[in-house]
């Protein structure tokens, strides 16, 4: 693998570039009075390349490859704007941006369609910009995300985080980065999101099914994570951030360099965190509540007139102690716990290549990922050891427009090897297999964008049979195949300029994950035993969204209600005795309640509000409010409610941005 790396290198660095068409596009960036903006910026997202504007408001970019490209103009204190561009046909601009302080111009350029304006695209979604992780009061990257409406989290201690969309979390929500899927072993409560939060860059959350774009487990939806891209042509640029939290101690420090040659480009970060023991009212200090944390990343990129490669590599790693919650009798306090904690090492690699032809697109990437999670009780010997691989790829041929319609052809698949490498385990070793195939297509029209999509995927899981010490089975041998079709059909009207009026329709699925299927033993982290279901089926989900956005000078209002019926929805029942009461069981010398995977419909509802208002002439006062619910039922059952479900939330935020007010300040 290391010399086809190297091989490929060395091929496209060395590619004439006169086997491809160049081109230039430079131009002019005023504001409503002709004045130059000096340092606006000029970026081509599906390019990742990017330039300012000099002092007389001017700017170059060359080596384009032909065709028509996404440019995306933004300016500090300004409403950024964006247009389609063919340097052949034009490649002289002058574009002026008018004042604003609320920017609506966002671009979609991950999904399965080429850039386009977030205001087109049917699919409800939020865009979190660099400047929304720069502001982040957040310990841990979930965390933050856990901000946005329609997003919680669900914790189980320090430093661990999963996110909920919708209601919906586990391996119903897909995390991607860079275009890899995350595979951390998402069945467990207790594991957490092995992304480093300074890593991230760019974000854009789907909301709703999206097995459309990454096949099963999306029927919460997606949530796509991008690093940062290259820096400008010929700079070399480097950075230190440092963080403190008082309540935990909790320290970040992270560091980066970065340059672009204008053909080559290379970037490091790296991280480290540190959080003690946290302290409370009640308790006083939270006997091993703390955490550390060490992540680093690198990417090498070549950028021609054809496209690009990129590598990117990152490790991820994380010591979470784990509070048992032992108290004194008499007192009642809390007592010091020994050693209890878990190491979870996360290592990726992501290779990217985009081919750009005058009127079409190839982009390719694979992928491969180890995840480790260790659980120690006593000692440095794990008594729990999952050690999960993963292959990856990914296709998408993006056609030559015809008639104003876009049709993008495609697939995606992964491998998985997983093993038990320590005496304590709670699922089988495993062996996985997707595949999937996909045809979406886009029609834009002058106050209306329609879209739509089918695929088929297929999955194949061979559970492996284990037998403990005493050679008495602990999981059985089985295989279990799913196949199924999903889709999605949208449109989106837009008025004026201001309004956008949205409505989609999709089809997801979910396969049962390997706790699901073949569960047997303690789940240390949630107190219980677990049986699978060798027998379950696929999740269904069948969700309507409805959305509406407006955008004013001084008012932004988003509002997406859904609902949500999913046949077949997998959750944990508790099992009853023959003679009454709950069944237990004796494991490691206690009596465990015994839960076990089952079936039934459930129905979710709810939405999501938004509303960001500064009155004039106080441009520089943001009063925002957000609000978020979720309401669910199994349908036809003796337990009604869905678990995890989070409560109704309402959150109003003052802010005081003077930064983005005075632009030279910035």
């Amino acid at each position: 693998m290391r010399t086809l790396f190297l091989f490929f290198f060395l091929m496209l660095g060395g590619m004439s570039p006169s086997l491809f068409s160049q081109q230039a596009l430079q131009g002019q960036i005023e504001d409503p009075e002709g004045n130059p903006l000096v340092g606006a910026t000029v970026f081509l997202p599906e390019l990742k390349r990017g330039t300012t504007t000099d002092e007389q408001g001017r700017f170059l970019l060359n080596d384009l490859p032909a065709g028509r490209h996404f440019l995306v103009v933004s300016y500090v204190g300004y409403a950024s704007k964006t247009l389609e561009v063919n340097p052949a046909e034009t490649p002289e601009l002058s574009i002026t941006l008018d004042e604003a302080h609320i920017d609506a111009a966002e671009v979609v350029v991950t999904g399965l369609s080429r850039a386009h304006d977030r205001r087109r695209n049917p699919v409800p979604l939020s865009i979190l910009r660099p400047e929304f992780f720069s502001q982040s009061r957040a310990g841990t990257l979930v965390e933050g995300l856990a901000r946005v409406p329609g997003i919680s989290m669900l914790s189980t201690g320090p430093g661990i985080g999963k996110p909920v969309i919708r209601g919906l979390s586990h391996n119903r929500v897909i995390v991607v980065q860079d275009g890899l899927r995350q595979e951390g072993q998402q069945w467990g409560d207790e594991h957490g999101l092995e992304i480093d939060a300074q890593s991230v860059y760019r974000a854009e959350i789907f909301r709703g099914p999206a097995s459309l774009m990454y096949g099963s487990d999306g029927i919460a939806g997606v949530i796509s994570l991008e690093s940062p891209p290259p820096v400008e042509k010929g700079l070399f640029r480097g950075g230190v951030s440092t963080a403190f939290h008082t309540n935990n101690r909790r320290r970040a420090h992270g560091l980066f360099a970065a340059l672009n040659t204008g053909t080559w480009n290379a970037r490091l970060q790296g991280s480290l965190v540190d959080a003690q023991d946290f302290r409370n009212a009640r308790d006083g200090v939270v006997f091993n509540s703390g955490f550390e944390q060490r992540s680093g990343q690198a990417s090498f990129g070549v950028q021609r007139a054809w496209g690009g490669s990129r590598l990117l590599l990152g490790t991820f790693n994380q010591k979470v102690f784990l509070p048992g919650g032992e108290r004194d009798p008499t007192t009642g306090a809390l007592l010091p716990e020994e050693g209890h904690f878990q190491k979870i090492n996360h290592h990726r690699a992501v290779w990217q290549n985009q081919l750009l032809f005058e009127e079409s697109a190839l982009r390719f990437t694979i992928g491969a990922q180890q995840n480790r999670r260790r659980e120690f009780e006593h000692g440095n010997t794990p008594e729990l050891f999952f050690d999960l691989h993963s292959l990856h790829y990914d296709l998408k041929y993006f056609l030559s427009p015809a008639d104003g319609w876009e049709l993008t052809l495609g697939g995606n698949g992964m491998a998985q090897w997983s093993y038990n490498k320590a005496q304590e385990v709670l699922v089988p070793e495993y062996r996985l297999h997707d595949e999937g195939l996909f045809a979406f297509a886009r029609k834009s029209l002058e106050r209306w964008e329609i879209s739509g999509g089918l695929r088929f995927d297929h999955r194949f899981v061979h559970g492996l049979e284990w037998r403990d010490e005493d050679d008495q089975p602990v999981f059985t041998d089985f295989r279990r195949n799913f196949q199924e079709l999903s889709g999605s059909l949208g449109a989106a009207f837009l008025p004026n300029e201001q309004l956008s009026l949205k409505l989609n329709l999709a089809k997801g699925f979910r396969s049962p994950n390997i706790a699901e299927l073949g569960s047997n033993g303690v789940h240390e982290g949630t107190f219980r035993y677990e049986v699978g279901n060798t027998d379950l089926q696929p999740e269904r989900s069948y969700e309507l969204d409805l959305s509406l956005l407006w955008n004013t000078p001084h008012i932004s209002l988003s509002v997406s209600p859904f609902l949500n019926i999913i046949d077949r929805f997998i959750f944990l029942e508790k099992l009853g005795a023959s003679g009454g009461g709950d069944s237990l069981i004796l494991a490691d010398g206690e009596l465990m309640p015994v839960f076990r995977f089952t079936q039934n419909d459930a129905r979710l509802w709810g939405g999501e509000l938004s509303l960001d208002f500064h009155p004039h002439p106080l441009d520089w006062l943001h009063l925002e409010q957000r609000f978020s619910a979720v309401w669910a039922e199994q349908r036809n059952a003796p337990e009604r409610f869905v678990p995890f479900i989070p409560p109704p939330r309402y959150e109003l935020e003052l802010r005081l941005d003077l930064l983005r007010h005075h632009p030279r300040l910035h």
